[in-house]
């Protein structure tokens, strides 16, 4: 079985849009994106309309929380706060209620999907985490695989019962081996800060046991500037427009 694993659209339609076309290219049996799929981006009633529509399996991220729950907010960061008020405006009371309903983790194919960190937290960022403190979220679940979001970043870390351990998630199939236990990073679709521009996914092949990290062009320009138009911050369109450049 063939899955394609998103994270942190962040109501970027054009990547989204992108990745989509891409995952259609390649051949996959399931789709399932792991939060945050809106704030910061422009278009997040058009991103959640899309996710229905195509029926991707979601579960919560930090942003849907914040969203839902105005108490959560507070532990964001200013320019967080401003583009989670933002993004109210353009969402509609279905959307609300689909975004209400979504769960935090989900376990398909005997693998943990959740945004944040393991078990179940969709604030806690793994690369704040110590070697030692890793080991214990390890020793939460029993999962052998699992996918998280939330840092923008592609990365595997590996977990051998001993030792924690780094890893690049490539552009083409790196083997899952018996030994170890895995976290994958699966990046962001919509706001990548890894200073590749273009949006980022995962596949995993479960038959032949390999993760392989994908990257898709899109229209940025575009997205850059519906985030001004729309009254979102100019910092988020910086961070896209700033990688833009850093392509050229």
């Amino acid at each position: 079985m063939r899955i394609a694993v998103l994270s942190d659209i962040h109501g970027n339609i054009e990547a989204f849009e992108s990745v989509l076309m891409d995952i259609d290219c390649v051949g996959i049996d399931h789709i399932i994106n792991l939060g945050d799929s809106i704030g910061y981006g422009p278009d997040p009633e058009s991103v959640l309309d899309l996710i229905q529509k195509r029926d991707i399996l979601n579960i919560h991220g930090n942003h849907e929380q914040a969203v839902l729950d105005a108490k959560s907010r507070f532990i964001l960061k200013d320019s967080a706060l401003k583009s989670i008020e933002q993004t109210l405006k353009y969402l509609s009371s279905t959307s609300l209620l689909y975004l209400r309903e979504l769960p935090t983790y989900r376990i398909v194919n005997d693998a943990l999907f959740v945004h944040g960190c393991p078990p179940d937290s969709c604030e806690n960022y793994l690369n704040y985490l110590s070697f030692r403190e890793l080991e214990i979220v390890f020793q939460s679940y029993k999962n052998k695989i699992s996918f998280v979001g939330h840092t923008h970043k592609l990365m595997i870390i590996k977990y051998n019962g001993k030792k924690i351990s780094f890893q690049q998630l490539e552009n083409s199939p790196i083997k899952i081996d018996e030994d170890n236990r895995y976290i994958f990073n699966v990046g962001s679709v919509g706001q990548p800060r890894d200073h590749d521009p273009r949006a980022g996914y995962v596949i995993w092949d479960s038959t032949s046991s390999s993760i392989e990290a994908r990257r898709v062009q899109y229209d940025i320009e575009s997205t850059v500037n519906k985030i001004i138009e729309r009254g979102f911050e100019q910092k988020d369109a910086n961070r896209l427009y700033r990688n833009l450049k850093k392509s050229k």
